[in-house]
């Protein structure tokens, strides 16, 4: 594959925002999607196994975020892209504590959408996992009573964004 470079970029307006929207956050299990398509970067098909599920997992705003970072290895020639995914989950229930366990038990798929209304999937190629999870009441009366999940996907890209018609089409619990 030739490396070329084929566009530059102009500047742009001082219009973004930050984080993950609230309630927009799926995820669903590798092992349940059953095609995908990627286009230049974009997910355009993805569909899944029959009577399977991605879920939706509510956290409120500016209480979520995804950091991709990406190394390259000189000696090796290797290009890997780490994504970790964030999301704060409020309230301690017996329910969240299995339905985590449960999540840290197979390769994860996350789509989510960010607060400029573009949506991204993580672990489409290797799975994320999660890889932390933190339980806490707080100390105060105003600090967080509830869960920090910490997600982890390792792949030779950046996270696809994906077309909203393929997040339309999902069957979401």
């Amino acid at each position: 594959m030739a490396c070329v470079l084929t566009t530059g970029f102009a500047e742009e307006c001082d219009d973004s925002l930050g984080g993950i929207k609230a309630g927009q956050f799926l995820i669903g299990q590798l092992d349940t999607v059953d095609t995908s398509t990627v286009v230049a970067g974009e997910v355009t098909v993805l569909t899944q196994v029959a009577l399977t599920d991605f879920y939706r997992y509510w956290m409120k705003k500016e209480t979520a975020n995804a950091v991709a970072t990406s190394t390259k290895d000189p000696m090796t020639g290797t290009f890997v892209t780490e994504t970790v995914i964030t999301a704060m989950i409020q309230k301690l229930t017996a329910a969240k504590n299995v339905e985590f366990k449960l999540l840290a038990g197979k390769p994860l798929v996350i789509i989510y959408q960010d607060q400029t209304g573009i949506w991204h999937c993580a672990g489409l190629t290797n799975g994320a996992e999660l890889l932390s999870q933190v339980a806490q009441t707080g100390q105060t009366l105003n600090e967080q009573n509830g869960y920090t999940l910490t997600f982890t996907a390792r792949e030779g890209h950046k996270p696809f964004t994906v077309d909203p018609l393929v997040v339309a089409g999902l069957s979401i619990a």
